[in-house]
């Protein structure tokens, strides 16, 4: 077996863009859940209500990172491919919300996202690992 065939990372030989997107995704779904637990209303009218929907985004957002960061360093294409399509949907639920509240802004941002989101997702699931295992 020559070098050109070895894994060369935590998931093998794959697009850049596709594993730092991988990767912005866990980061952003790590910042937006810590902040909505340090800051939830930040910008808008002190109110109990928002701080306890921040902290349900918190809730949804952190454990999804933990299982993002796994299924990396545990080579796990089938289990990331299916995270990041729940991510997706979780963007596309999002959107559903910017669309009753009346935001461009709310509707326009999560529906890019969910479409990055999807298309990692179906990168991860149509192309398996080429690269063998190091032992």
């Amino acid at each position: 077996m020559n070098d050109s065939s070895r894994d060369s990372g935590p998931l093998g030989r794959i697009p850049t863009a596709i594993t730092a997107f991988t990767v912005l995704a866990a980061l952003a779904l790590a910042f937006f859940g810590a902040k909505a637990l340090t800051a939830p209303a930040e910008g808008l009218p002190a109110n109990t209500t928002i701080a306890i929907y921040a902290q349900f985004m918190a809730a949804r957002n952190i454990p999804l990172v933990i299982a993002l960061i796994a299924a990396i360093f545990v080579r796990d294409r089938t289990v990331l491919a299916t995270l990041l399509g729940l991510g997706g949907l979780i963007q596309l639920a999002d959107a559903m919300i910017g669309i009753s509240n009346g935001s461009a802004a709310l509707i326009i941002s999560p529906l890019i996202l969910a479409t990055l989101y999807f298309l990692s997702a179906r990168y991860w699931f149509t192309h398996p690992r080429a690269a063998p295992d190091r032992r």
